[in-house]
């Protein structure tokens, strides 16, 4: 299945959520799914709710989602999360907040008011249900 949203996410013009619920994803289907989702120019929401993916396949994920320019909310509730995947997360957010403080301070050289909200990015982060987190 994985390797079928692979391709369809590379190809995709008009899809713009996924949500993927329950399924028992291993690290290699995580490994398959993120090339298509380097490859996507259209998704803005991405939801592994109650995947169980855990940290390793948490931290495949955010290697794969933190340049993204279109996705702007994710969730991950009930991932079976620790504090090594909010490490993970936390660099997402750190590398994404750089690209927007580049981009702002790039439109202020020009005597321009930076418009925050048309900065691409990360909005969202949905980590519920997951009581190891800390």
């Amino acid at each position: 299945m994985c390797k079928t949203l692979k391709e369809c996410l590379a190809v995709t013009p008009t899809l713009t959520c996924l949500e993927l619920q329950g399924l028992p994803l291993r690290e290699r289907d995580l490994t398959t799914l993120i090339k298509g989702l380097g490859k996507n120019s259209t998704l803005s929401h991405v939801s592994f709710e109650f995947c169980r993916i855990g940290d390793n396949g948490l931290e495949i994920l955010c290697k794969g989602i933190k340049n993204s320019t279109t996705i702007n909310s994710i969730n991950f509730t009930g991932c079976s999360l620790t504090s090594k995947g909010a490490d993970s997360l936390a660099k997402v957010i750190k590398h994404q907040a750089m690209k927007r403080h580049n981009e702002a301070w790039r439109d202020s050289l020009r005597y321009r008011r930076p418009d925050l909200d048309r900065m691409s990015g990360i909005r969202r982060i949905t980590i519920n249900n997951n009581p190891m987190l800390g």
